[in-house]
């Protein structure tokens, strides 16, 4: 059963509603706010089908999580660190950032793009995370150029 919140929430107010309803077994919809997914998840335009996660996690895997201070973030496991920490970082940003297993709150079973659901294990999608990973090195050039054409 997926549970789908229409109101605009706060992380505070959002993020037991979250917990309740994935600690049941079920799935919610959230709409992606922020630009650190870009160009997997866009900014208001997309949402993504949350599941409880369950251990072990795979590199590629999109986790929401929160920080210390109380931020929801939704990124991608970038590497899996040896200490058990893994290690994140978004599709939009360059800095790895590593978290405890216990930030987890949920993974990402599929998007929700232009009225079509895409799971995440779908060869389309599989090809589009590979291909971005494959582009990290030149990511800050891609990056340049799209803001230099965004000028013009």
């Amino acid at each position: 059963m997926t549970m789908e919140y229409t109101q605009r929430l706060t992380p505070e107010e959002a993020l037991p509603r979250i917990r309740a309803v994935l600690s049941r077994g079920d799935s919610c919809r959230v709409v992606v706010t922020g630009n650190s997914m870009r160009p997997l998840l866009h900014d208001k335009r997309d949402a993504v089908i949350l599941s409880r996660v369950v251990f072990p996690v795979h590199k590629r895997d999109i986790l929401f999580y929160v920080r210390p201070g109380g931020a929801c973030i939704l990124h991608q496991v970038y590497r899996l660190g040896r200490d058990g920490t893994l290690v994140m970082c978004g599709a939009a940003q360059m800095a790895p950032e590593p978290i405890s297993p216990d930030a987890v709150v949920g993974r990402v079973t599929s998007v929700e793009r232009g009225g079509k659901t895409i799971p995440v294990t779908s060869p389309g999608w599989r090809f589009m995370t590979l291909l971005w990973a494959f582009l990290r090195p030149i990511r800050p050039l891609l990056f340049a150029i799209r803001r230099r054409m965004k000028k013009v």
